[in-house]
């Protein structure tokens, strides 16, 4: 998707990024687990907060919060970020992605199965291919139209 605009990609898992400084900009994104993004995405956040302040940036939260595309939704699943950008105030993005995603029973434990039953949440695919494509077709031009980081 980003391909398609001629910008060069590359995908990587927060772990296995040791440098930075060949990006022009980065998208950082998580999934949500207990009400928060995963510790490595929001340790990688935070500690590369002073290279990550000055490229253009754009996060992107799955969850299934998002599951019900509402505007309470939309403002439940954007405070998922707040604790990532408390632990990284420099870091303004350029754009915000929300997303469903995949609850699939049999990757969960006994006990977070039986959170989801109880609170009535069923397993299923709920992400939106055609939101994803679309938000990637624009947040490429959001990140070079971003303010010029010093």
């Amino acid at each position: 998707m980003l391909c398609g605009t001629g910008a060069s990609v590359d995908v990587r898992l927060v772990e296995n990024v040791k440098d930075l400084s060949p990006y022009q900009a980065v998208i950082v994104g998580s999934a949500i687990r207990r009400g928060n993004w995963l510790p490595e995405a929001t340790a990688f956040v935070k500690s590369n907060q002073d290279t990550l302040s000055r490229l253009h940036i754009a996060y992107f939260v799955v969850c299934l919060t998002m599951k019900d595309g509402t505007p309470e939704n939309r403002d439940k699943a954007l405070a998922y970020l707040d604790p990532v950008r408390k632990d990284a105030p420099k870091i303004i993005p350029a754009a915000v992605g929300l997303f469903p995603g995949v609850l699939d029973f049999s990757k969960l434990s006994f006990v977070n199965q039986s959170v989801f039953k109880a609170k009535g949440v069923s397993e299923g695919d709920y992400r939106n291919l055609a939101a994803e494509k679309g938000w990637a077709s624009n947040v490429g031009p959001a990140l070079v139209a971003a303010q010029p980081r010093e």
